[in-house]
């Protein structure tokens, strides 16, 4: 059958076939969980050609790391502009990225929830920072900053700041795909489900940045429907290409793929009369290959051979009564595909439930056990639900003769 690795069709649709002619301009707007975040507590300042004057005591000192250039560390100072305890109200950034605090205006606070005891949330205009790459090139992005502060309880009453910091902007553009133009774009570090990662003001980070494409064609991009790993390797329409894309995100190239490719067959097995409403489960590569896949619809995939682990799994089943089960799962083994060879992957029956002690736990004479459930394959599931209700797993106690003991339902918690 046709592999449909979704992230392929974005890049073909960003790329076309075999190239990309399409610009994408930086819009306004990051990725809702691209957010890096530093912990201030014994940071120190990074060595400056001029300082800014200062008027808090205690300034907050720290740097952003943006871009992948020797000056990818950018300095930050939040003071205090009425004196040493009135609470921070500006921030000094080296803009400019040229060492130098002293020709860059204070960044005012936008927004403070000071006044909510014992956290308190700072946050500060958007600025564009100068942002420098390895290859020698720069440009300007746009960084929202804020600051939290957490103060202890009892004896502890130190308050513990943290710097947070993201891209507010994304690549965007009209591309073409055939005869057809779709809207896409491209996320800094939005990682989401098992890989993610942080803001860092580049746009080649396989498996950590993100791919939109309006695939529905109602000029947004769906953060939840329409959005898509990185991949180094995509696949569409049957075949398989090489992505490359530089950090700044000016240019784009697509080309067929010439590296050798092996074959994962996936195998589902469930309750006869049982309908697969949906399945997928996502390959990572270390090289940088990321795939979704489809288990509903594809029962073989194509991808370059390299070692995968298999992640974020997810089953909706539709039993015989009409009732919907759905459970996420996790693959505990490595797979490694070779050139022009099949492997195979099993999920589903037999299934096994497995007690574990965790933690050994007396209260009287019981012991709380919790509980895993594996399948065919080894993958692990959690989560199991019946409609909108979770359901514990029946148990069977019965002694070495096979007399039935005791009974129940295990329960969750």
């Amino acid at each position: 059958m046709r592999p449909i690795l979704t992230a392929g069709l974005v890049w073909c649709v960003l790329l076309g076939v075999p190239a990309l002619a399409a610009e994408l301009q930086l819009v306004d707007g990051g990725a809702e969980n691209s957010t890096r975040q530093l912990w201030l507590e014994g940071s120190s300042r990074r060595v400056l050609v001029n300082e800014p004057d200062l008027t808090s005591e205690k300034p907050l000192w720290f740097a952003l790391e943006l871009g992948n250039g020797k000056d990818r560390f950018i300095a930050a100072v939040a003071d205090e502009s009425k004196g040493t305890g009135t609470g921070y109200d500006r921030l000094f950034v080296d803009v400019n990225n040229n060492g130098d605090l002293t020709d860059d205006k204070p960044i005012k606070l936008a927004k403070s929830d000071a006044e909510n005891p014992p956290n308190i949330s700072l946050e500060f205009e958007p600025v564009a920072v100068k942002v420098k790459y390895h290859d020698g090139t720069d440009r300007p992005l746009r960084v929202k900053i804020a600051l939290q502060g957490y103060r202890g309880g009892g004896d502890d009453d130190r308050t513990q700041w943290s710097a947070n910091y993201s891209i507010d902007q994304h690549l965007e553009g009209q591309v073409a795909f055939g005869d057809k133009k779709m809207l896409v774009g491209i996320y800094d570090a939005a990682g989401q489900g098992p890989v993610t990662g942080d803001a860092n003001g580049c746009f080649d980070d396989f498996g950590l940045d993100r791919v939109r494409i309006d695939l529905n064609g109602d000029g947004k991009l769906d953060a939840e429907k329409e959005d898509f790993p990185l991949s180094k390797v995509i696949a569409c329409d049957g075949k398989l290409w090489e992505v490359e894309i530089d950090s700044a995100g000016r240019k784009a190239d697509v080309r067929p793929c010439k590296l050798p490719a092996g074959r994962l067959e996936l195998r589902g097995s469930f309750d006869a009369g049982a309908t697969v409403e949906a399945a997928s489960l996502q390959l990572l590569s270390s090289l940088g290959y990321i795939f979704r896949c489809d288990l509903a619809k594809d029962k073989t995939v194509s991808v370059p051979a390299a070692k995968y682990s298999i992640e974020d799994g997810s089953l909706t089943l539709a039993d015989t009564k009409g009732s919907k089960w759905t459970a996420k799962f996790t693959y505990p083994k490595t797979v490694r595909l070779k050139a022009d060879e099949a492997v195979p992957v099993a999920i589903g029956k037999p299934l096994m439930l497995k007690p574990v002690v965790k933690d050994l736990v007396r209260a009287g004479s019981r012991t709380r056990v919790t509980h895993v459930l594996m399948g065919a394959g080894g993958e692990t599931y959690t989560g199991l639900m019946q409609g909108d209700k979770q359901l514990p797993p029946s148990v069977t106690i019965t002694d070495s003769e096979g007399v039935k003991i005791a009974e129940g339902k295990m329960e969750f918690g």
